[in-house]
């Protein structure tokens, strides 16, 4: 089990949109703690830079995609809000 510190996250940017991403890049960042962990790869101090590395890279790797994705997203949210 995790648990994000929202408050840390909250005070890098004030666009709500750029905190959901901060939000579910330490997610995929945390997922992928338990992904290895499920491998029964242990976390001790041989493996922990590894692992933090691993687990930083698909959070970035998530975010590069998200953002890419971006302004269709956005699109098709104000799509639903302004159609009755």
């Amino acid at each position: 089990m995790c648990e994000v510190n929202w408050p840390r996250i909250a005070v890098l940017t004030d666009q709500p949109t750029a905190r959901v991403l901060a939000l579910a890049v330490v997610l995929v960042h945390e997922a992928t703690h338990g992904a290895i962990f499920e491998r029964f790869i242990p976390y001790d101090r041989g493996r922990k830079d590894r692992v933090e590395a691993l687990c930083k890279k698909e959070g970035q790797r998530f975010r590069r995609g998200a953002e890419e994705r971006m302004p269709k997203v956005r699109e098709r949210v104000a799509s639903l809000l302004l159609d009755p």
